[in-house]
Formats: structure tokens, sequence, C-alpha cells
């Protein structure tokens, strides 16, 4: 692999929120480490700096917790200064790197501040370091919608100049979701099984999501963030892509939604799903309960004045585990091993996107390791002056030179 600093290094980056991140990121850690050595973790992109219950995880699977960089900004600095958030991402790196024999770069959970932008974000990162991602992607509506949204990812990578090696796509339990299906995309496919427990139980998931069951069955265990379906398409997109495992999540104020899952069901050409959610300020008409607590007994009809899109991050946030445990990690390790040829994620030669592209942030960096390495004493006149004063506090801090001022 060719990257930025001569370590070889990979970009998992999953393209929305993801319950199976550490699950995978195990999976690969274990390749890296049985074809390099010694791996570091780095995360360019963390909802706080206190706490990453994915990133701590995975350090502590490494064995490589010194004391190197693990994260490079966080997501309210990347948005108060984006340019400098950036520089300083591409410097931690750096010295992460410099410590290991190899590099896992974790993407994004898509849970802060930062979420609507993160993607974009993350390809641009990926250009800066000169590190190739490894796409997830969720498999859930079939191979249709997978496709899709994987195309979508693509192009959005190839916008910010970074290479993507191949695509990762999450298949749920009992979803016959095959490789070959996805075959015509330009970039390797592979198809990994949900290993995510899924810790979903009634208290648990009422309280994540700040809801109520307002009609149907009680129990919600069924209830998936994996196989999540929002409904902000037409009846005729949305009934097809529903499955019996389904959680439908519908703006409350969006009456057509929940009737047109009673009428699709009755007419026996689509299932009910597992669970739905009315979401938003509004409240559900009554009408729309009453029908629902008639005709789908079986179905849990739930009620939360959180929007859709927070509706989906509470859920994965609840069902994503705090850690695996050891049975769990030796499966997760099992099942990539099985499923994906690692040698295709750490080989550059079929990858989509350039591979000569130097990013202004890159190129910077370049310079000023070069400057670091030289070693030049500088000799600057005017030394009282506050601009030659604000350039040497920025010379100093980031070790570019040696400093004497007149003055």
């Amino acid at each position: 692999m060719t990257v930025q600093l001569g370590r070889p290094a990979v970009y998992l980056c999953p393209t929305e929120h993801c319950p199976n991140l550490l699950q995978l990121a195990v999976g690969l850690l274990a390749e890296l480490t049985g074809h390099y050595g010694a791996v570091g973790v780095f995360r360019p992109i963390v909802a706080e700096a206190s706490a990453d219950r994915v990133l701590d995880a995975l350090v502590e699977q490494a064995g490589t917790g010194t004391g190197a960089p693990r994260w490079g900004a966080t997501a309210d600095e990347c948005l108060e200064n984006p340019a400098g958030a950036a520089a300083q991402v591409v410097s931690r790196f750096a010295e992460c790197a410099s410590r290991y024999d190899a590099v896992l770069v974790l993407g994004s959970e898509y849970d802060c501040s930062l979420a609507p932008i993160e993607f974009a974000w993350n390809t641009r990162i990926s250009a800066d370091l000169h590190v190739p991602l490894v796409l997830v992607v969720p498999g859930r509506g079939g191979a249709d919608p997978t496709r899709q949204r994987a195309a979508v990812a693509l192009a959005e990578a190839q916008r910010s100049y970074a290479q993507v090696v191949a695509v990762l796509v999450v298949r749920t339990p009992g979803q016959s979701l095959d490789r070959t299906e996805l075959a015509d995309l330009p970039v390797p496919v592979f198809v990994v099984d949900d290993l995510t427990p899924n810790r979903a139980d009634e208290v648990g998931v009422l309280d994540a999501l700040h809801a109520s069951v307002v009609a149907g069955a009680r129990d919600v265990s069924g209830i998936r963030a994996a196989d999540l379906l929002r409904a902000d398409t037409d009846l005729a997109s949305l009934l097809p892509a529903v499955r019996p495992t389904s959680t439908v999540v519908f703006a409350s104020d969006r009456d057509e939604i929940p009737l047109g899952l009673l009428v699709g069901a009755a007419s026996r050409k689509f299932p009910l799903p597992a669970a739905a959610i009315a979401a938003g300020p509004k409240p559900l008409r009554e009408e729309v309960r009453a029908l629902w607590q008639e005709l789908a007994v079986g179905t849990p009809l739930l009620r939360t004045e959180d929007v859709l899109d927070r509706v989906g991050r509470r859920l994965a946030g609840q069902q994503a585990p705090d850690r695996l445990t050891g049975a769990q990690l030796e499966e997760a390790r099992r099942v990539f091993a099985r499923q994906v040829d690692s040698a295709v994620l750490l080989d550059t030669s079929k990858a989509v996107g350039r591979a000569d592209i130097v990013t202004p942030l890159m190129f910077e960096h370049r310079l000023l390791e070069q400057a670091r390495k030289a070693n030049q004493h500088i000799v600057l006149p005017e030394g009282t002056e506050e601009r030659i004063l604000r350039a040497a506090h920025r010379l100093l801090d980031q070790r570019i030179c040696r400093l004497t001022l007149l003055g």
C-alpha cells in the first residue's frame, strides 16, 4: 500500500451510524496485526474528547495504548475552526503512525453536532492523510438500495479526491443478500454477517427513545437499529422495502404511512414491520392509533417527540454494545477472516480514485516536516512587533525551526 507516511493504513469508514463498527474493526484489526505486527488505532473525529466507547474498546484490543495520539479533533472543533481542526488531525495522525508498523483509522459514529456533514469530512480527511477508505454500508432493504447507498458514497469520496479500496456490506440475521448481487460496483464488495447482540428490551428501548407504546403489542425486543427504515419517501417506494424485521420510523404528521402499512399488510402483498415509530412534535391522530390497535395487534406502534434523525441515533446508540465478550471477539475475528479477503483491503492497485493527488493540507504538512528535519536557525528583526511575535509563536509551537528575535 502507498500511504502518506510509508506506513500501511486502512480507513474503516461507515457511511452512516453503524452499530456493527466495533465488530468489523476488531476483525480488521486482527488481520492487520497478522500482516504487519504492532497496529496503532486512530480516530480522526470524536464526539467528545473525554470518552469514545468504540475507540477505547479497540485500543484495548490492539494492546498499543501508549502515549501516541488516538484521535484528531472533536466535532465542535471541526465546526468552529475547520482549517485548524483538519491540520490538527493530520499532525496527530502523523505522530501516531510514526510509532507503529500499521494504522487502523476509524471512521465516525454520526452521533454528534457534525453528523449531517460527517461523511464528507471523513472523505476529505482520508484524502489529506492519503489513507484509502473501506466503506461500511448497511444492507437493509436488499441489493438495490444497498447498491444505491454505496454508489452515492463512492461518488462523494471521489469528489473529495479520496481512494476507496472496498465496500463492506453488513447483512442482518435472516437476510439473503449475497456479494454477487453487488458485483457491478466498481470496487470489491464483501458481505459480513451482523453479530452485534441485540440489547433491546422494553425498558431500554423506551428509555433510549423517550418513547411510549401507544398501540399494538407491548413487546419491543424485536426492534433493531440495523433494520431501521426511515419513511422519508412515498408509500410506493416504502412498502417494497419493508421486511418483517424492519423498524419503520415516520414523521408523526404523515398519517398515510401507518395507514399504508396497514393496507399493505391487509392486502397480503406486504408484511407488517416488527415495529413502527411515530416521531416528531405533532400529536399522532387518535383515529390512526385506534385503527393500528385494531388491525396490528402483534406489532407495536411507538410515539416519541424526537425528530427522525435523533430517533435513529438514539436507537443505534442504545443497541450498540459497550464492548464485546471474549467469545464475541473471537467470533468477530473468525467471521471477518472467513467473509472478507483482507489482502484486497491492503491493495490499492484496483482502488477507485487517484493515488497521485496531494491535497493542499498534505502539501503544507510535508513542507513543515521538511522544515523540522532541517532544523534551521532563523533570525527575525523587529522582535517587539506584534506580527513578528505571532509568527514566532507559531513557528516555535510547531517546532518548525530555531529562532532568535532582535529587539
